[in-house]
């Protein structure tokens, strides 16, 4: 047991940051909270505390990692000034996070799996896909309203071609393929994507010259 006693917020911190390590070696069926309470160094009555559950912890320790991202990828993109070099800065942040953070991506394959058995984690996935649909075309939308992206592009087109490859290195990362080649791919595809899209004007922001 622990000699410093934590606050309420710092204890389930730690135990969100405890149960994202668990959920991501044996899933959400796998884990154990036990498990992750003995990690703590806590009694498991104490999750309960925080937790309604095993699947509320599990969703909230998704969701905890996810926000650090949120936060860090927000930051990236406020430094942008231009829709054209968000999108850029988001679609490489999404490259680089994804191979750093494999316990995420296993964590949120884990969740897709459950919700093909369980009604209420199928909603919960169901909320975050439209939360990171929407915010994909929110960063597209603010490319046309500046002009650096094409004002006639089917932006739902474009939202599902990004978002399909974000899934798709998701896979790559969990299954530990040579991060260079998923680099140089994830590269290649994102760079197809923003020519198919991008202005004269999104040029001359992105590159100093309207000629890629």
């Amino acid at each position: 047991m622990e000699k410093t006693r934590l606050t309420s917020d710092e204890r389930k911190e730690q135990i969100l940051e405890n149960a994202v390590k668990v959920f991501a070696c044996h899933g959400l069926s796998g884990a154990r909270t036990r498990d992750i309470a003995k990690a703590c160094g806590i009694n498991e009555a104490l999750l309960y505390r925080h937790f309604e559950n095993k699947e509320d912890l599990f969703r909230q320790s998704v969701e905890y990692t996810q926000g650090k991202m949120g936060q860090a990828i927000a930051s990236e993109i406020r430094t942008a000034k231009s829709g054209i070099e968000a999108l850029q800065k988001a679609m490489n942040f999404q490259i680089t996070n994804l191979l750093h953070n494999p316990e995420l991506s296993s964590n949120m394959l884990h969740g897709f799996a459950s919700s093909t058995i369980n009604e209420e984690m199928r909603q919960w996935v169901r909320d975050w896909f439209t939360r990171h649909v929407g915010y994909i075309r929110m960063v597209l939308e603010r490319g046309i309203e500046d002009g650096t992206i094409q004002a006639d592009i089917d932006i739902e087109t474009v939202v599902w071609q990004i978002q399909g490859a974000g899934w798709a290195f998701t896979f790559l990362s969990v299954l530990e393929f040579d991060e260079d080649e998923v680099v140089n791919l994830a590269s290649k595809l994102y760079k197809d994507i923003t020519n198919n899209i991008i202005t004269d004007k999104g040029k001359e922001a992105l590159y100093g010259s309207s000629k890629v």
